[in-house]
């Protein structure tokens, strides 16, 4: 985990920082992977005693999910543990969501989940031309070889459909039969964080 404490309006406190990274480690345990997390502390000046400290969590999960929570509570200890019991529920409803996605999954999009390299794996840990089944023959290209041919059949999908199949598998791009038209477009994920989409025109000719 990745964490940044900022704190505003409160003086710094080594033991206050310690405490909230031991608290949201255990939230952050729940990933597989590595999250940058941000933790805003602050103190305002409130009529209510118990909304006067202030903990807010931004967190980015895998695949460009944010996860954004605030909590108030008369101290900050309270404020951190209330924060952490909230993303912990975020995050449990987040996995759940992906695991009825991933169930979901087509035949061949699991087969493809199945072959990608798990994230963080080098590349070129399988050898160009290692014998693969369903692999097809090795043809020459121009800069290169295509080592690889699959064909499926797809049931058509919105781009909504189409944009969490693309997170799921871990892909920054996704074709797809467009349910709305029933033409095969490309939707991609953006530097920005967002989504575009690409549907080839027919020429005249």
């Amino acid at each position: 985990m990745e964490l940044t404490v900022t704190a505003k309006n409160l003086p710094s406190s080594q033991a206050v920082s310690a405490y909230a990274e031991k608290r949201l480690e255990k939230v952050a345990n729940r990933l597989r992977d590595d999250v940058p997390m941000r933790l805003v502390l602050r103190k305002e000046g409130t009529k209510a005693a118990s909304d006067r400290f202030v903990a807010e969590v931004t967190a980015t999960l895998k695949g460009g999910t944010v996860i954004r929570a605030e909590e108030r509570a008369a101290d900050l200890y309270a404020a951190i543990d209330a924060i952490s019991d909230v993303v912990s529920r975020q995050i449990r409803r987040y996995r759940t969501r992906q695991s009825k996605r991933r169930a979901s999954l087509t035949e061949w999009e699991a087969t493809v989940l199945e072959e990608l390299l798990p994230l963080g794996a080098e590349e070129g840990s399988t050898a160009v031309g290692e014998s693969v089944e369903g692999a097809e023959t090795i043809s020459e290209l121009g800069d290169g070889h295509l080592v690889r041919t699959k064909t499926h059949e797809t049931a058509p999908m919105t781009v909504e459909e189409a944009s969490s199949r693309m997170e799921l598998l871990g892909h920054s791009f996704f074709v797809f039969q467009n349910a709305e038209d029933r033409r095969i477009s490309v939707i991609y994920r953006r530097h920005d964080g967002d989504y575009g989409m690409i549907v080839p025109e027919p020429t005249g000719a």
